[in-house]
């Protein structure tokens, strides 16, 4: 996973919990692709049996942001979206669509 993301990715911490992975010059379809394998790569990890490990991942996309605001507060939103559908998810959003422009 760490291999695909380092030819075209940024991977940041925001604080608390909270990553980010910017992929530029990437579509909805291979975002989604991208977010569901790393959320299945992480599931996929042992660390005990009794020890389950699961990401709920937010994705927006956009073709034309006017900073990296807009995009960061989407993602957010879908990020706590796939929390409140039962975590251990990717959701996309389309508040970029709905709000921004």
């Amino acid at each position: 996973m760490q291999d695909g993301l380092k030819q075209r990715g940024i991977i940041g911490r925001l604080g608390g919990e909270e990553f980010a992975v910017i992929l530029p010059r990437t579509d909805s379809k291979h975002a989604l692709a991208v977010a569901e394998k790393l959320r299945f790569a992480i599931e996929s990890i042992n660390v005990h049996p009794d020890i389950k490990l699961s990401i709920s991942i937010g994705v927006a996309t956009s073709s034309h942001i006017p900073s990296i605001e807009p995009l960061l507060v989407s993602a957010d939103k879908a990020l706590y979206d796939a929390k409140a559908k039962g975590r251990n998810r990717v959701v996309h959003s389309d508040f970029l669509n709905k709000n921004f422009f």
